[in-house]
């Protein structure tokens, strides 16, 4: 799993996106699976930016909560 709390030198075909990044270990074993062309992004207060940079083809939450912490799109 590639982490990235700012911006990483490459685009995604898939960001997963959390809080820690214990929320995605057992998600990127999945994903690794399907595909080497991911990276996980830490949500910080810079992580709408960083998605809009990178612009994944898919985004998948790897949240505890998305109804209280998912980002404003």
């Amino acid at each position: 799993m590639t982490n990235h709390n700012r911006i990483t030198k490459r685009h995604p075909s898939v960001l997963v996106l959390a809080h820690r990044e214990d929320d995605v270990h057992g998600v990127n074993e999945i994903i690794s699976e399907q595909t080497k062309d991911f990276s996980c992004l830490i949500v910080k207060k810079t992580a709408l930016e960083d998605i809009k940079q990178l612009a994944p083809k898919v985004l998948l939450f790897a949240l505890s909560d998305v109804k209280k912490k998912c980002l404003p799109l």
